[in-house]
C-alpha cells in the first residue's frame, strides 16, 4: 500500500510538473513565438562567410537591401563585393593564410565587420584588441596573438606605434581616414612596417581567391569574456558558434529571415554578445544592421538613430537608461511606436530598471516586447531568454542546463538551487593559450558531453528541464562610457588591484556610482593600521597615483574610507551591500 501511495504521488508530481512547464512556457512566449520548432536546413555551411554567401544566393531579393548602416550604408551586394576585395588584399598583399591571427583594434564599424568576413573567407582568425586600449595592453595582446597584420582605427595609431616593438607585425591597415602627420609619425617609428589606408585596400586589384578549405571546427575569432572573476580572458570561438547561433535563435523564437527588419546592435565588438548576437547573427538572418554613430559631443546620436525607425534594439541595459535621459527633453516629441522588440544582454537588467524602461516606452507610444538574454561568452553568449517580466528563463533550442552541488558537482533534482552547468552547440573551444583555466571551466562527463561550469547559482524547472530560475551572481564589472562615444567595461578586480598597489590599503571594494546615465567607479577602502595617521587628502593622493596606470574611465571618482569592508557569510566581498550606497 505504501509503495502504491508513493507511486501515485510520483505520477501526480510528474503530471503537475508537466502542466506547470507548459503553462510557464506559454506565459514566457508571445503568441507569434509559441509555435516554434526546428526547421530543416537546406544547406550546411561550415563558416559564417559561407553562411552569408549562401544566404545571398538563396535570397536574391536582399541583394539591393541595406545590410549595414552607420555614417554610410551598404547593400548586401556591396557587402559581398567589399568582402571579396578585402580577402584578396589580405591574401595577396599581406600574405595571410589559413590559421593566422589578424589583430583588429577599432570601434564597431562597417569596415571591421567586412574585415571579419574577409578573414573568415581565407580561414584567418579575427583576434580582437580592445578599442582605445593603452599601449601596455596592446603590447600584451600582440605578444599573445603574434599577428603579422593588424587593422586599426586612426585614433589608436599613437598607442599602437608605442606598443608594436618586438612584435611580428609586418603590415598595418587603417580602417578610417588618418591624418598625414599620424602616418608620418608611425612610419618614423617603424619604417619597415607597411602601412595602408582603407582607400588603398578597396582600390586594390588583387586577384580573386577561391574558397579556403575551412571546417566548422576551425577557429574564427578570439574574443573576450569576463570570466568568473571579472578579469577578461581571450577565448577561442569556432566557426560552429557563428553558424549555430542564428539557427538556434530562429528555431527558438520562430523569427523570419530577410523580412526587411531593421535592428540596432549596441555593444563593443570585443565581446561575443556583440560580435555574434548583435552583429554577425543579424546579417546572417538577412536583416539590416544599424550601428549607432556619435553626435558632435561624442555621445550616442539618438536623433539620427531613432530617425531610422528601427524595429528592434539589441543593447546593454545602460543604453536604455541613456535613451530615457535623451527622451526627457519634451521639445523632442519623441515617438517610439516603430519598436517591436527591445533586447537586453551583457549585464544584469534589474526588474526595477525593466519596469522603468517599459513605462518610458509606453509614454512615448512604444509597446515593444522586452526580451532579456542570459548567457556567457564561453557559450557564444546567448543561452536562455526571458520574455517580459517573467521569473523564468526559457532555454534556447539545443541548450541543456543542470544545477550541481558546488562541492561534489553531483546533479541536483529539479527545483533545487546549485551551480549551473551548461552545454550548447555554441560552446567555445576554451581560453586562448590558457589550458589551466580551460580545464577548470570546461568539464567532460562520462558520456563525452562537454559542459561549461558557470559562476551562477540557479535552479532547473519543468519535466523537460527547459526553464531556469537564476539565483545570485556577482558580476565584478559594470559598463560605462570612455568619453569617446564607446561603451566599455570597468572590471572591479582590475581597479581593486591597482588600489592595493598603493601600499597603504588593507582591503577595498569597487562598485559603480549610484547615478543615472553613465556610472563611474567608487572605491571603499580600509587603511592599514600603521597608516591610519594619514589624512584623507594623503590617502586619496596615494590611491590616485596608484590608479594612474588605469584608463581614465576606470579611475575612481570617489574614495570612501571604511573601518571594515562588509563581506558575505562565505567570506566574499558583499558587492550587493555597496551598490547604490554612495
Amino acid at each position: 500500500m505504501g509503495t502504491k501511495e508513493i507511486t501515485v504521488r510520483g505520477i501526480n508530481s510528474r503530471l503537475f510538473s508537466k502542466i506547470l512547464t507548459n503553462i510557464l512556457l506559454i506565459k514566457n512566449l508571445p503568441l507569434h513565438y509559441r509555435m516554434c520548432g526546428r526547421r530543416k536546413q537546406t544547406f550546411s555551411p561550415d563558416s559564417p562567410y559561407q553562411y552569408l554567401e549562401n544566404l545571398i544566393k538563396s535570397h536574391p531579393e536582399i541583394r539591393e537591401r541595406t545590410a549595414i548602416r552607420r555614417e554610410r550604408q551598404i547593400t548586401y551586394r556591396q557587402l559581398q563585393l567589399d568582402i571579396e576585395k578585402i580577402a584578396g588584399f589580405l591574401y595577396w598583399k599581406c600574405g595571410t593564410r589559413k590559421g593566422e591571427n589578424i589583430a583588429i583594434c577599432g570601434r564597431g564599424s562597417i569596415e571591421g565587420i567586412e574585415s571579419f568576413f574577409a578573414m573568415n573567407k581565407i580561414g584567418a582568425i579575427n583576434a580582437r584588441i580592445f578599442n582605445g586600449a593603452k599601449r601596455e595592453k596592446i603590447r600584451e595582446n600582440l605578444l599573445l596573438f603574434q599577428p603579422r597584420t593588424i587593422l586599426t582605427d586612426s585614433s589608436n595609431l599613437s598607442e599602437i606605434g608605442q606598443a608594436i616593438c618586438d612584435s611580428p607585425v609586418e603590415t598595418l591597415i587603417v580602417m578610417d581616414k588618418a591624418e598625414n602627420d599620424q602616418i608620418m609619425n608611425f612610419q618614423g617609428l617603424h619604417p619597415d612596417i607597411k602601412i595602408y589606408q582603407w582607400g588603398e585596400v578597396m582600390a586594390d586589384q588583387s586577384r580573386e581567391i577561391g574558397h579556403e578549405q575551412v571546417t566548422i571546427k576551425d577557429p574564427a575569432a578570439i574574443l573576450y569574456t569576463s570570466g568568473s572573476n571579472g578579469d577578461p580572458k581571450p577565448i577561442m570561438i569556432s566557426n560552429q558558434v557563428y553558424v549555430e547561433m542564428p539557427r538556434i535563435v530562429k528555431t527558438t523564437t520562430n523569427q523570419k529571415i530577410c523580412d526587411g527588419e531593421k535592428v540596432v546592435g549596441v555593444v563593443s565588438h570585443e565581446y561575443p554578445y556583440a560580435a555574434i548576437n548583435s552583429t554577425t547573427m543579424i546579417l546572417l538572418m538577412g536583416k539590416t544592421l544599424i550601428l549607432p554613430d556619435n553626435d558632435k559631443n561624442g555621445g550616442l546620436d539618438f536623433r539620427h538613430l531613432l530617425g531610422l525607425k528601427p524595429h528592434k534594439i539589441q543593447a546593454i541595459p545602460n543604453f536604455y537608461k541613456l535613451l530615457e535621459l535623451y527622451g526627457q527633453n519634451e521639445k523632442l516629441n519623441l515617438q517610439l511606436d516603430f519598436l517591436k522588440n527591445i533586447v537586453s544582454g551583457g549585464e544584469v537588467f534589474l526588474e526595477e530598471e525593466k519596469i522603468e524602461t517599459l513605462s518610458f516606452m509606453k509614454k512615448h507610444g512604444g509597446t515593444p516586447l522586452l526580451i532579456d538574454g542570459f548567457g556567457f561568452g564561453e557559450l557564444g553568449s546567448a543561452t536562455a531568454l526571458k520574455f517580459g517580466l517573467n521569473n523564468y528563463f526559457l532555454l534556447m533550442n539545443g541548450v541543456r542546463v543542470k544545477a550541481v552541488d558546488p562541492d561534489t558537482y553531483k546533479e541536483l533534482e529539479s527545483g533545487r538551487e546549485g551551480i549551473l552547468c551548461i552545454t550548447s552547440p555554441c560552446i567555445a573551444d576554451g581560453y586562448y593559450k590558457n589550458e589551466e583555466a580551460t580545464r577548470k571551466a570546461f568539464l567532460m562527463d562520462e558520456k563525452g558531453v562537454r559542459w561549461f561550469v558557470s559562476d551562477t547559482y540557479g535552479s532547473v524547472h519543468g519535466l523537460t528541464k527547459r526553464l531556469i530560475k537564476l539565483g545570485g551572481r556577482v558580476r565584478e564589472y559594470f559598463i560605462t562610457g570612455d568619453g569617446k562615444g564607446n561603451f566599455v567595461k570597468v572590471y572591479a578586480g582590475n581597479v581593486e588591484g591597482a588600489i592595493m598597489g598603493a601600499g597603504i590599503v588593507r582591503d577595498c571594494i569597487v562598485v559603480p556610482s549610484n547615478e543615472k546615465g553613465m556610472p563611474h567607479p567608487v572605491a571603499y577602502v580600509c587603511i592599514k593600521e600603521e597608516e591610519e595617521n594619514l589624512t584623507t587628502e594623503e590617502i586619496c593622493e596615494a590611491i590616485q597615483i596608484a590608479c594612474a596606470k588605469l584608463e581614465n574611465f576606470a579611475q575612481p571618482v570617489r574614495i570612501i574610507v571604511e573601518k571594515e569592508i562588509k563581506r558575505t557569510p562565505a567570506g566574499k566581498k558583499d558587492y550587493g551591500f555597496y551598490l547604490g550606497k554612495d
